[in-house]
């Protein structure tokens, strides 16, 4: 299986990069071989504007099952769901240990986007997929719970706690 990990440096020791459009590097890891492909992002990280939609183009080029990030916009986020690619959000630490966490089952598809906190406010009736967040603090196991304005959606929590199977070798 092919996962996509955004990363601050271009090697499985470094921070995940926890905003998605404006990630420095792109890991590609196959978890059964262990071989990994680095994509620099150099051209996307440099637009001014829909910079998120750039990277899901080059990530939907190399047909990973799942891309892992912290955070993720409306736009990208459709744009790489529409393609069949699972993503996972409220990733952090090092890309390792998100692999690791992957593998023991500690992530599952979003169903909406998570943007990034210092995202500039969206005007939620021509983008009512994204949320604003009013407040986020950790949790015990150093997941983060983000507050909201929006009554319906009081709390979203980016990293899900509940397991699945290892995956067999």
């Amino acid at each position: 299986m092919l996962v996509a990990v955004t990363s601050t440096e271009p090697d499985r020791s470094s921070e995940v990069d926890t905003d998605f459009g404006r990630a420095r590097y792109v890991l590609f890891v196959d978890l059964d071989s262990g071989d990994m492909e680095v994509f620099e992002n150099q051209e996307n990280i440099e637009g001014q504007q829909d910079f998120g939609i750039g990277l899901a183009h080059e990530v939907q080029d190399r047909n990973p099952e799942w891309i892992l990030t912290g955070s993720i916009g409306q736009k990208a986020f459709q744009a790489l769901t529409e393609a069949g690619i699972k993503i996972g959000t409220g990733a952090s630490g090092t890309v390792r240990d998100t692999i690791k966490q992957f593998n023991f089952g500690e992530f599952e598809s979003a169903i909406k986007p998570l943007p990034c906190k210092d995202q500039n406010k969206i005007d939620e009736k021509t983008d009512p997929g994204h949320v604003e967040f009013k407040d986020s603090k950790e949790t015990q196991d150093n997941s983060r719970i983000y507050q909201t304005g929006d009554p319906n959606f009081p709390i979203y929590r980016p990293q899900v706690s509940s397991k699945r199977a290892p995956r067999q070798e």
